[in-house]
């Protein structure tokens, strides 16, 4: 059995709209967020040092879409 991988969409910026400018940014491999280049907004910082890489990252998608 072929297992699917969960892959996250990240929603457009709650301020201009974009997709296109859209970065995941991460610092030291415990604190992750999404980042627009276009206008500078900034989602929510999820430092656990306790979550996994991928937790993490998927956690910050999560808090980015929640903000839309």
């Amino acid at each position: 059995m072929v297992k699917k991988e969960n892959k996250r969409k990240i929603k457009k910026c709650p301020f201009c709209g974009t997709k296109r400018w859209l970065e995941y940014c991460t610092t030291n491999e415990y604190s992750h967020w999404i980042r627009c280049n276009k206008c500078g907004c900034e989602g929510p910082h999820n430092s656990n040092i306790y979550d996994l890489q991928e937790g993490s990252k998927a956690q910050a998608i999560e808090a980015w879409n929640k903000r839309s």
